[in-house]
This record gives structure tokens, C-alpha cells and sequence, in this order.
């Protein structure tokens, strides 16, 4: 039972980190959409990229970590 609940509080950071990953890329879509000024925000652009893939790293761990605990197939149920 305890188990359940570590690998339940590992899906659900995966599932939120998922959503501020999808809103990051937004923004970094955003930027690069202003190509007025693409020169201007390269900086925020090359910083939310960066913030991106870190995310992505943490997000991968956490779900080989519930997978690692025997949570493989509850990603599906959540």
C-alpha cells in the first residue's frame, strides 16, 4: 500500500511537470515567433530552451523512478 501511494505521488509530479513543460514550450514558440526581435529575446528563447530539456530530464526520472518501484503501467491509469 505504501508503495502505491509512492508511485500514485510519482505520477502525479510527472503528469504536472508536463504541464509546465507544454507551457514553457509555448512561450519559447512564442518568442521565436517575433522574429522582429528575435536578436532582442535570443537570450530569454536560449534560456527557456535550456529550462525545457532540464524539465524533460527531471520529468523522465521521475517515471523511470515510479517504473523502478512498479508503477510500469499505472502511467496509463492516471
Amino acid at each position: 500500500m505504501k508503495g502505491d501511494k509512492k508511485i500514485d505521488f510519482l505520477w502525479n509530479r510527472e503528469y504536472q511537470l508536463g504541464d509546465a513543460a507544454a507551457l514553457i514550450s509555448y512561450n519559447v514558440d512564442r518568442f521565436a515567433d517575433h522574429e522582429m526581435y528575435a536578436t532582442e529575446f535570443s537570450d530569454f528563447t536560449n534560456r527557456l530552451e535550456a529550462c525545457l530539456r532540464e524539465i524533460k530530464a527531471i520529468r523522465a526520472a521521475i517515471g523511470d523512478k515510479a517504473d523502478e518501484l512498479g508503477g510500469v503501467n499505472r502511467e496509463k491509469q492516471i
